[in-house]
């Protein structure tokens, strides 16, 4: 575990504006954090938690606790002849997990490459691009409770998805960090490129592949920068 006073936020929020929390705290496993979810002192104080802060906005020093996981990892957690499913840690770079898999040929998140953010938030927000959720492919997440300090698994259904919407992001259930997240990919993958200019791309590709549709999203998402 790592505990920072009066930290900069500047590499932690992707406007790199130089802010300060008072505390920061970095856990590396699901240990750690419940250890500092039963600390009386985080209980009395307000707390933040953030991923790589894509869609932070800190217009002043934050006067609390910022909580950040390096919880990582990507793992197998079962396979079958038809599809794969693995196990990622919450802090885990979302783009590198698209490229992870893309290389693996496993296809259904090929399309929400170049998406900045962590693999939790991917989760919480429920990302999206190009006709593509990460709805589509999450089978489960693991969290854990801020008020009652347990561990919890929320199937697909009860994370209760919507338009850029989940269980997670709704203030008036108790507040969850996620831990890990489970997608099930196709070692058979159904393309989908007829959103938006992805076909038009794709166009300036010899074939179809899970390779070039990464290419393309990533190609389409530069020249938008």
């Amino acid at each position: 575990m790592r505990i920072e006073e009066n930290y900069s936020l500047k590499k932690h929020n992707t406007f790199h504006l130089p802010v300060k929390t008072r505390w920061f705290m970095e856990y590396m496993n699901e240990e750690e954090l419940e250890r500092i979810f039963r600390d009386e002192y985080f209980q009395e104080c307000l707390s933040l938690h953030i991923g790589s802060g894509s869609n932070l906005l800190f217009i002043n020093d934050f006067n609390g606790i910022i909580l950040h996981s390096q919880i990582k990892g990507i793992s197998v957690a079962e396979e079958t002849e038809d599809s794969v499913l693995l196990r990622i840690g919450a802090a885990e770079k979302w783009d590198d997990v698209v490229a992870y898999a893309v290389s693996e040929g496993w296809g259904g998140i090929e399309n929400l490459s170049g998406i900045p953010g962590e693999a939790g938030a991917a989760a919480v927000q429920n990302i999206g691009a190009y006709g593509t959720e990460i709805k589509d492919v999450v089978e489960t997440v693991e969290t854990y409770n801020q008020l009652s300090f347990e561990k919890c698994t929320f199937t697909n259904e009860e994370c209760l998805y919507g338009y850029r919407d989940s269980f997670f992001k709704n203030e008036h259930n108790d507040p969850h960090i996620v831990t890990y997240i489970n997608i099930r990919l196709s070692k058979k993958p159904q393309f989908s490129v007829n959103y938006g200019n992805l076909k038009e791309e794709l166009a300036k590709y010899p074939e179809i592949t899970l390779q070039a549709v990464r290419d393309a999203v990533i190609s389409i998402r530069r020249q938008k920068l």
